[in-house]
């Protein structure tokens, strides 16, 4: 977790009274409806680096409550975890995440037992001095996927730089909690690429059986798009046909 979604989900009540809550639902001593109900409260949220909001903001979109369940389930892990360890190692860093961030996240886990924090930076699979993703990195990734898919990708990808191109395709990455529960904005996303003919790829991990055959009826096109369950993120975000990263990742 980013430390500003620490300190929402598990930090002091000034940054969202979220924390002791979780501990309580992680011990069997506070129910979903609690949680439901602090979620959305109209409380004012201050949390380091940005502008207050309100509680209902963190939530542009509603999710059904056994994927609600689900969520508060692991981070109640992490708020307890808080709490009762000796002291954290972290890949975050100022340059991302703000000194102010970090000296509040500091501070608190220092206010409880004078616990220390380590921040290391980001822990990447770059070359040693630049930005370019290691050989072996890349080789285990490939590895990791099923040969079909990942043939798929990287076909795609080295026609589009071939036909069209460097910086010419989008990448579009849904997260692997959940799908949005309105197609929408999606439908127009697609719309517009189709009209355009801008190629992409769409890594769809959680997408309902149903929606994903009706998304692949409507715009996939074998010139111009791949459809996949699971991505190589490492060789697209490496590959010169990339130009741009979608993705409904939140900090």
């Amino acid at each position: 977790m980013s430390p500003l979604s620490l300190l929402r989900f598990a930090g002091p009540p000034e940054c969202g009274s979220m924390g002791d809550a979780l501990r309580a639902f992680h011990d069997g001593k506070a129910t979903t409806e609690k949680l439901q109900r602090l979620e959305t409260a109209g409380n004012i949220i201050k949390l380091p680096g940005i502008a207050p909001m309100y509680d209902w903001e963190f939530q542009p979109e509603e999710l059904p409550l056994a994927m609600k369940e689900n969520i508060w389930e692991k981070i109640s892990r992490v708020a307890k975890l808080l709490h009762q360890a000796d002291g954290f190692v972290t890949s975050w860093s100022v340059p991302y995440d703000t000194e102010e961030c970090l000296n509040e996240f500091n501070a608190y886990v220092n206010s409880i037992r004078g616990r220390p924090t380590f921040h290391l930076g980001p822990l990447l699979p770059f070359s040693d001095g630049g930005t370019d993703f290691r050989s072996e990195c890349l080789a285990a990734e490939r590895l990791g996927m099923p040969p079909d898919s990942f043939e798929a990708t990287m076909a795609l990808l080295d026609r589009v730089a071939a036909e069209r191109g460097l910086r010419s395709l989008m990448y579009i990455s849904f997260g692997s909690e959940h799908w949005p529960s309105s197609n929408e904005r999606l439908h127009d996303l697609l719309s517009s690429l189709k009209a355009k003919e801008i190629p992409y790829i769409l890594a769809h991990a959680r997408c309902p059986e149903a929606v994903i055959t009706d998304l692949r009826a409507m715009f996939e096109d074998p010139k111009l798009n791949f459809f996949t369950n699971w991505a190589p993120q490492q060789s697209i975000l490496s590959h010169k046909a990339l130009s741009l990263l979608a993705t409904t990742d939140k900090r």
